[in-house]
C-alpha cells in the first residue's frame, strides 16, 4: 500500500488574485509651488496654499485607490508622524526663498503602505529691484532728457508709461522731450512685478 501511495500524485489548481497597492510616486516627483516676494516685507518668507499640492498629488497616483495625505517640514518628521503641518492654506516657508516640504502618502486601502519624500518644493521669487535718475530738465539748450535703469539686480524686462497711462517703451531708457510725469515697472523672468517708479 505504500507503494501504491507514493505513485499517486495528487494537486488541486487554484486562482489567486493579486492586487498591486501602492502609494509611492514617480522618482524625482516634485510639484513647485511659487510665488512673489510681494507681501510687506521682502524677505524670502511667503505664505502657501499647500492643498493646492494635495489635488496635484491625488491626481498622480492611483485613481483606483484611497490615499491620505500630510505635509511635514523634515523627513524625521514625517517618518514619526509628528509636528504636522496643520495650517496647510497658509504655511509659511522656514527656510528662505527655497524649501522642500515633505509628504507621507499612505494608502488606506491597505493601513500598511506609505511613502514618504520631499515631493513639494515652495520656492519664493524675488521682486525686482533698481534704481531711477528720477528728475531732469528739458529747455531749449538741451530740448530732450533720458531717464534711464540704474543698478538692476537682475536681467528684466521694462515698461514705460506717460502721465496718461500709455505705454510709451520697453526698453531700459527712454528719451523725454516733453514736460509730464513718467513712470516704470520692472518684470522679472518669474513674472515679478516691481514697484512703479
Amino acid at each position: 500500500k505504500a507503494a501504491e501511495l507514493l505513485n499517486r500524485i495528487e494537486y488541486e489548481i487554484a486562482q489567486i488574485n493579486l492586487k498591486v497597492s501602492t502609494s509611492s510616486l514617480p522618482d524625482g516627483y516634485l510639484y513647485t509651488l511659487s510665488s512673489c516676494d510681494d507681501d510687506e516685507v521682502s524677505n524670502g518668507f511667503h505664505s502657501f496654499n499647500l492643498r493646492q499640492a494635495r489635488i496635484q498629488l491625488l491626481d498622480d497616483l492611483p485613481d483606483d485607490q484611497n490615499f491620505s495625505i500630510t505635509f511635514y517640514q523634515t523627513a524625521d518628521d514625517a517618518l514619526n508622524k509628528t509636528n504636522i503641518i496643520s495650517d496647510e492654506e497658509n504655511f509659511i516657508n522656514e527656510v528662505p526663498y527655497d524649501q522642500d516640504v515633505f509628504v507621507r502618502i499612505e494608502n488606506d486601502n491597505t493601513n500598511a503602505c506609505y511613502s514618504i519624500g520631499p515631493y513639494v518644493q515652495v520656492v519664493v521669487k524675488e521682486i525686482p529691484e533698481f534704481n531711477l535718475n528720477e528728475s531732469g530738465q528739458v529747455c531749449s539748450l538741451q530740448p530732450y532728457f533720458e531717464l534711464e535703469i540704474l543698478n538692476a539686480a537682475g536681467n528684466y524686462s521694462y515698461e514705460w508709461f506717460d502721465k496718461t497711462g500709455n505705454i510709451i517703451s520697453n526698453q531700459t531708457s527712454i528719451t523725454i522731450e516733453e514736460p509730464g510725469i513718467y513712470s516704470v515697472f520692472a518684470i522679472s523672468d518669474g513674472g515679478c512685478i516691481s514697484e512703479t517708479k
